[in-house]
């Protein structure tokens, strides 16, 4: 099994040259070209805590799998998407589909799980 990341969108630009509608169109845009859906399974992670650092939940969703569930009383927004991650890692190994992509939000855990 081989795994890639990629941390950029097909158009180029920063956050702030885009308003959130059309950033969600290029996000969009994005997945569909490099993970269509006929060839790719998508799974989405997250994870979020009440004031970015405590009662952190971690969810999971994709066609095949759906999981949510709480990080700890004292963890972070980071704390949060890195337990999805691994969730997601732990539950697509039951999953029998030719390609999967991992869908994060999180620069931060991606940098911190691919490093």
């Amino acid at each position: 099994m081989t795994a890639d990341h990629y941390l950029d969108l097909l158009q180029p630009g920063n956050k702030d040259d885009y308003m959130p509608v059309e950033l969600r169109a290029i996000a969009l845009e994005t997945i569909a070209t490099r993970f269509p859906l006929h060839s790719w399974l998508h799974v989405f992670t997250d994870g979020s805590a009440a004031g970015a650092n405590r009662n952190a939940g971690a969810r999971v969703y994709c066609s095949a799998f759906q999981i949510c569930c709480p990080v700890g009383r004292l963890a972070t927004n980071f704390d949060g998407e890195i337990r999805a991650i691994l969730l997601a890692l732990e539950r697509i190994t039951a999953v029998e589909a030719p390609n999967i992509a991992m869908l994060v939000d999180s620069q931060a855990a991606i940098l911190a799980v691919t490093s």
